[in-house]
């Protein structure tokens, strides 16, 4: 019954802090949308330029060998490598950037917490060493699994960080420390795992509920449903952050009581 009250009061709790969490969850896909936009667009302009230079030193090379045709086609290349690897820097410090901020402040707001500058290149520190581990996990599965084990085992991680990554923001905002935030994970995700079970099966049946909604939507223009459908999303995830938080904060209460 308890789970049940604690169900029904997370929509309750959808309030400005709620719109503001959804503000910021649409600010930080969109423009990781569009900064993954600008470098296919870079990148296929360069590589557009590089295969006219290409076709013209081809064409004129069986007339001289060391036309400037191909001096400029050699240029273009070894130019082509540096860009490439200073627009990748720049990209994955500005997606950084966008997501520590974005889901720092979303946190903060969430758990009632100050998100500080120094907060904010904590976070960001946090973020880089959980992708690393990731990137990791994932080349590791991709290089020694089998195509078809290996898109099993890739859903499977993607559920798995899905999953550990709010209790390792929980923990970090609750602590402000990366530490921290690492050696609480484990407690906070495995030693909930009974408090939760329940809730998380109802927000599955919210899940289902909402997908049966989406295809409602889908007898709309696909203009109207290509865009309502990811933000039906969104606000579902937003509103499962407030849903679990709620638990974890029940749960705490009733252990500090009964120490």
């Amino acid at each position: 019954m308890r789970h049940w009250q604690l169900f029904v009061a997370s929509f309750k709790r959808l309030d400005n802090d709620y719109l503001k969490m959804l503000l910021l969850d649409l600010i930080n896909y969109m423009g990781l949308y569009g900064l993954i936009f600008l470098l296919q667009r870079w990148t296929a302009g360069q590589l557009s330029a590089l295969n006219a230079l290409q076709s013209s030193a081809l064409t004129n090379l069986d007339v001289v060998e060391n036309t400037i045709e191909a001096q400029q086609y050699t240029g273009a290349i070894s130019g082509f490598i540096i860009k490439s690897i200073i627009i990748t820097f720049l990209f994955c410090v500005s997606v950084l950037a966008l997501w520590s901020l974005c889901k720092g402040m979303i946190y903060s707001i969430l758990l009632k917490k100050p998100f500080t500058t120094k907060a904010f290149f904590l976070f960001a520190w946090l973020n880089i060493i959980w992708g690393l581990i990731w990137a990791a996990l994932t080349i590791i599965v991709l290089r020694f699994l089998v195509p078809e084990a290996a898109v099993i085992l890739l859903g499977i991680l993607l559920l798995l960080w899905l999953y550990l990554t709010f209790f390792l923001y929980y923990g970090f905002t609750i602590h402000q420390s990366v530490r921290k935030a690492f050696t609480q994970l484990f407690p906070l995700s495995i030693g909930r795992i009974p408090h939760l079970f329940f809730p998380y099966l109802l927000a599955l049946l919210t899940f289902i509920v909402l997908l049966v909604v989406s295809l409602v939507f889908n007898l709309l223009p696909e203009q109207l449903s290509i865009i309502i459908s990811p933000l039906l999303l969104i606000a579902y995830i937003a509103w499962l952050r407030i849903y679990v938080v709620g638990i974890l904060h029940e749960t705490n209460t009733k252990e500090h009581t009964t120490k």
